[in-house]
């Protein structure tokens, strides 16, 4: 009699198991393998080797956003690499990429240095929803700096690249080069692949391997327990936040008292979350407010 499978309800979509696996050293090669499926299909050179680095992106004044990456490498030619997992659309996401690749870019630069010494920067967003929904088809994009009058000019030290993954039972087209497509099925739905799947998975891209390796001793672990309660917590407080907002609006009876109620719930409960180690990004995404808000309600905690 074969053994019971061992599933988890946590997902590699979800952002935070995402940057938990693909973001640790006992998981670069996997980071690798996927990454350079996705360098070839937008046909930029691979890397060789990653060298994970810090993804906080410190602020330049106290004003100033402070992007927290979810995988943040650079390979053995200096290119720099944002890696990001999201499966929900919010407002304004292409400003948010075009605001993370600048930040990523600019860090690289030491004072002292030339500007030839700026490496290119890479920002992979692999996401839950179509970049265009004009566009259904459109599965896997690649943007860089092109001259809207000369062909053939241009540069791809900033280039940003799209990814979506099949979430909702689509039948991806035009992603089956590279092993993309298995990639794309392997993030979407890690748990339900066969074992006779598996087995092709492995002989045939690169870092499937130590990726099972990984997830193997994955269901039961403190990880996962973590993830799971750190995802039952957001729900519930998500729960939470919606009931105060209908409670207050029967007391008060008024639009502007929802709101006031609303908010100062919202407040009350970034200052516990930021208590928690939450970051300020998840806070406000959490919350459903720009992270600049976030940073204005702490500041008047203190």
């Amino acid at each position: 009699m074969e053994p019971e499978r061992r599933v988890s309800s946590v997902q590699l979509y979800q952002d935070r198991c995402f940057r938990a696996i693909f973001g640790s050293e006992d998981a670069k090669g996997a980071l690798l393998g996927l990454l350079n499926s996705i360098l070839a299909a937008a046909k930029r050179p691979r890397a060789a080797d990653l060298t994970l680095t810090n993804p906080f992106l410190p602020p330049k004044n106290p004003n100033d956003k402070s992007p927290i990456l979810d995988i943040r490498a650079v390979d053995e030619n200096g290119r720099l690499f944002d890696i990001e997992m999201q499966v929900c659309r919010e407002p304004g996401f292409l400003k948010r990429a075009l605001y993370y690749l600048s930040k990523a870019h600019s860090s690289s630069q030491k004072i002292g240095e030339g500007y030839h010494k700026v490496a290119p920067t890479i920002s992979v967003w692999i996401t839950g929803f179509p970049l265009n929904p004009r566009k259904p088809n459109l599965w896997f994009d690649a943007w860089s700096m092109r001259s809207e009058f000369e062909s053939g000019e241009g540069s791809e030290d900033l280039t940003m690249i799209f990814l979506q993954l099949p979430l909702h039972g689509e039948v991806p087209v035009g992603i089956n080069d590279f092993n993309l497509d298995k990639w794309a099925e392997i993030l979407s739905r890690y748990w339900s692949i066969t074992d006779e799947e598996w087995t092709v998975l492995e002989l045939t891209v690169q870092g499937v391997k130590e990726l099972r390796e990984i997830m193997s001793e994955f269901v039961g672990s403190d990880l996962e327990r973590y993830l799971i309660e750190a995802e039952e917590d957001f729900n519930a407080r998500i729960a939470d936040i919606r009931q105060v907002e209908r409670e207050e609006g029967r007391e008060e009876g008024r639009e502007e008292g929802r709101e006031e109620g609303a908010l100062n719930e919202k407040k009350k409960t970034a200052a516990k979350l930021f208590r928690m180690g939450w970051s300020i990004e998840e806070i406000a995404k959490f919350c459903g407010v720009p992270t600049v808000d976030v940073e204005i309600w702490l500041a008047d905690k203190t």
